[in-house]
């Protein structure tokens, strides 16, 4: 399982096993890119689809392996449509290898490994997978990544490399993952280091291999496009080439162009319509309609049955993660899986600075899908708990790393600040009272001399 941690505004996945050395990092831009393009040979054609490879880019650390960016082998399939190299392939992997030198995209980075999609066989190194690893990528943190696609559920894949005794195992580790489709990365703007992507090229690639050197193995070339004449036809263009004779010379290309039909009789019988690959529309019942409608009523009700089942067996991932707005980190989900839109409530632990904090979520604060938090420290870890009728259903954690908290100027208190306003407001008020006070005194002395001169 991938931990999924948020570096400097960059969603990555870390990875780790028990008797490796170092740990992996690849960005999960990256790694939904390669998973699309597994998938999408995947589903070409039947029996494993068409395999394909790459070389992995980034930066080699002490203890740890960062994977910033891949690109794809233009591989000629000369074998068929498993991935195994020709030698033209192994001459492009040699340049592959090599490109950051040249390639301003690939400045500051080098091959750290390389990446296969197996569609006939597990997440395990292959025979092949091992030579080119030990003569290609001899480094000892030098890795390689095995993705096998499903056609329905996510994809399976995990990474393999040199231990401390520089061993390379080929059987399939522990910590073999599920990687699920993510959309939003495949629409996000291109990164600064990603390649054109020229869909046309691969498009004219991947068919010159399927007409190529695939027949050469035993697949059948594409059909050709247009009307087929049913089996059994026996009307007028049958019995025209039952009676031409086989030795007949076959026309010119330019009497191709335009032919001349004969007049027909109108004493004759009909012809039939002029292309035999037509036949007259039916204007019956759609039997077959009926029955499509029931067999689509019958598996809706199944899918209402095994709902409860699915929720409860099938795994599932809310792909937890964590993004920063300054001090703020913005907890996301997705709210749309079984698992959440079922749940019946939801628990979000936080460790920053000083024992974790616990968060409970009812029903509707977990469908939202996101959780806000001031964060104090660079570092914080996040726990997702899904609960439903008793019992933990789903489990997830992530991890932000990235600079310190900025400490903001604690503003005066707000009791403080009120206290001297009254007691300005209090001195402005006996003021005025000193004010009126003086101008009774001198009042009431008028009337007392008025008074005394009415009294004279």
């Amino acid at each position: 399982m991938l931990a999924t941690v948020t570096r400097n505004g960059t969603e990555v996945g870390r990875w780790s096993a028990p008797g490796f050395p170092y740990e992996i990092e690849i960005e999960l831009d990256v790694l939904e890119e390669i998973r699309h393009r597994a998938e999408e040979g995947y589903q070409r054609i039947g029996h494993g689809g068409v395999e394909f490879g790459g070389v992995l880019y980034g930066r080699i650390e002490t203890g740890l392996v960062r994977i910033l960016e891949w690109r794809e082998l233009e591989s000629d399939h000369a074998a068929g449509p498993s991935f195994v190299l020709s030698k033209a392939d192994c001459a492009r992997l040699e340049a592959m290898i090599a490109q950051p030198q040249r390639d301003g995209l690939l400045s500051g980075m080098e091959a750290v490994g390389w990446w296969a999609s197996h569609g006939r066989s597990t997440v395990a190194l292959k025979p092949q997978d091992v030579e080119v690893h030990e003569k290609y990528f001899p480094g000892a943190q030098q890795v390689m990544l095995i993705l096998k696609p499903a056609r329905h559920g996510p994809s399976g894949a995990g990474f393999f490399g040199r231990n401390g005794e520089g061993e390379l195992a080929a059987a399939a580790t522990e910590q073999e993952f599920e990687v699920r489709a993510n959309v939003t990365a495949l629409i996000r703007p291109p990164r600064a280091t990603a390649a054109p992507r020229q869909l046309d090229a691969q498009l004219r690639l991947s068919t010159a291999g399927l007409m190529g050197g695939m027949t050469a193995s035993g697949l059948a070339p594409p059909r050709p496009i247009g009307p087929r004449r049913p089996e059994g036809d026996s009307g007028r263009h049958a019995a025209e080439e039952t009676a031409q004779p086989a030795s007949a010379p076959a026309p010119a290309a330019e009497s191709t162009m335009a032919v001349a039909e004969p007049p027909l009789d109108p004493s004759g019988p009909d012809p039939g319509p002029a292309f035999s690959g037509y036949a007259t529309p039916s204007r019956g019942f759609r039997w077959w309609f009926l029955g499509a409608l029931l067999a689509v009523a019958a598996l809706a009700g199944a899918v209402a049955l095994l709902i409860p089942q699915l929720i409860v067996t099938e795994p599932d991932s809310a792909g937890l993660r964590v993004e920063e707005r300054g001090n703020l980190l913005v907890i996301r989900w997705d709210q749309t899986i079984p698992r959440m839109r079922f749940g019946d409530e939801g628990l979000v632990e936080i460790t920053d600075d000083g024992p974790p904090r616990t968060i409970q979520l009812d029903r509707e604060e977990l469908n939202t899908g996101t959780l806000t938090y001031v964060r104090r420290t660079g570092d914080v870890k996040v726990a997702l708990r899904v609960r439903s009728r008793g019992r933990v259903t789903l489990e997830e954690f992530a991890r932000y790393l990235g600079p310190a908290a900025v400490k903001q100027e604690q503003p005066p208190s707000t009791r403080g600040a009120m206290s001297g306003q009254l007691q300005s407001d209090e001195r402005r008020v006996d003021e005025a009272l000193k004010q009126e006070a003086f101008r009774k005194q001198r009042l009431d002395e008028s009337v007392r001399i008025l008074e005394e001169r009415l009294k004279e």
